[in-house]
C-alpha cells in the first residue's frame, strides 16, 4: 500500500513542479532600451507684427494661439505665426526630459536688432512617459515669448537665430 501511494503522490508533485518552471520559462525579456529620436517638425514663429513708441512682447502658445502685450500691433501680412512641434521616438514607457532653455537671441537680417524670445511652455508637463511603441511617434508642441525693445534697437525687418533643445532619456 505504501508503494501505491508514494506513486500517486509523486505525480501531482512532478505535474505542479513542471507548471511552475513553465511559467518562469514563459516570462518574456525586458524590451532593451533605444536611444529616442528627435525630429523638428517646424520652428517657432511669431508672424508679422508692428511697434509704436515702446517696448513689448508677442506670444505664441503652444497650442498657437498669438497675443501680444503693451503697445505691440499683431498684423497678418502674410507672414504666418505657429507653435513649434517636435516629434521624439522611443520605446513605450521610456521617462524623457528636457534641460532649461536659455534665453535665445534673435538677430536682424542685415544688423542693426535684436530681440531675446524664451521658450517656456509646452503642450505635456516633463518628465514626460512616451506612450507611442516605434516606429510611431511621440508630437509635442511649444510656444514662447518674444521680447521686443524700442524701436531703435529694433527697426523692422527679419529676425532669426538658433537654439537647441536637450532632451534627456532617463531609465
Amino acid at each position: 500500500m505504501d508503494t501505491v501511494s508514494g506513486k500517486c503522490l509523486i505525480k501531482p508533485v512532478l505535474l505542479l513542479l513542471l507548471s511552475v518552471l513553465s511559467v518562469e520559462l514563459l516570462n518574456a525579456q525586458e524590451i532593451p532600451p533605444i536611444p529616442i529620436e528627435v525630429t523638428v517638425l517646424n520652428n517657432i514663429s511669431f508672424g508679422a507684427f508692428t511697434q509704436a513708441a515702446g517696448a513689448g512682447s508677442v506670444t505664441v502658445t503652444h497650442d498657437g494661439f498669438r497675443s501680444a502685450s503693451n503697445i505691440i500691433l499683431l498684423t497678418m501680412a502674410g507672414y504666418p505665426y505657429f507653435s513649434g512641434r517636435i516629434e521624439i521616438v522611443g520605446n513605450e514607457g521610456t521617462p524623457v526630459s528636457i534641460l532649461p532653455i536659455p534665453p535665445i537671441t534673435l538677430t536682424r537680417s542685415g544688423g542693426g536688432g535684436s530681440m531675446i524670445l524664451n521658450i517656456n511652455q509646452w503642450n505635456v508637463s516633463f518628465p514626460y512617459i512616451l506612450l507611442t511603441t516605434p516606429p510611431s511617434a511621440s508630437t509635442f508642441y511649444f510656444g514662447g515669448i518674444l521680447n521686443v525693445g524700442l524701436p531703435a534697437s529694433n527697426p523692422p525687418g527679419s529676425y532669426s537665430g538658433n537654439f537647441v533643445l536637450t532632451f534627456v532619456q532617463n531609465e
